[in-house]
């Protein structure tokens, strides 16, 4: 049907959109975690979503670490990483998924952690990134749009 006269094709998005998963009662854990970064952690993490907001595809993004998707049951349930460390190298790590499955450029964020000395915060992070993805697919929880501010 693409080369029926009447069908127009949209380029796809010039941009990423970026959202937070946020609880049925209206709870944002990204927002609540973004707010308890120190200064320089904060700008880190705005500074990475700029630069990849302009990235034509998620390969070109910065933060990734070693490894994209997570490996084992993330790699499974296709939840990703950004990773980013700040100058005490505490490392930050935000995870995500592309959602909704069919969308363009769409990412929604699950959870935000710490990683240091083989420590995470939350214990629980990789289990409650999963179970939240499951929450968004089955209508459990709902998103809200993450803005990227232009100067840090």
């Amino acid at each position: 049907m693409t080369h029926h006269k009447k069908v127009i094709q949209l380029p796809p998005p010039n941009t990423w959109a970026y959202w937070d998963w946020v609880s049925l009662n209206g709870a944002n854990p990204i927002e609540d975690w973004r707010k308890g970064l120190s200064e320089e952690a904060e700008k880190l993490f705005n500074n990475i979503l700029k630069f990849n907001r302009k990235a034509p595809t998620q390969l070109q993004w910065i933060g990734r670490g070693r490894h994209f998707f997570l490996e084992g049951k993330g790699k499974e349930a296709r939840i990703w990483e950004l990773v980013f460390q700040d100058s005490d190298k505490v490392q930050y790590r935000i995870l995500g998924v592309f959602w909704p499955k069919h969308a363009q450029k769409q990412v929604t964020f699950l959870l935000g952690c710490t990683h240091k000395d083989g420590v995470y915060d939350p214990p629980d992070w990789l289990e409650t990134a999963i179970d939240r993805k499951k929450k968004l697919e089955n209508g459990g929880a709902k998103r809200h749009v993450r803005q990227v501010r232009e100067s840090s």
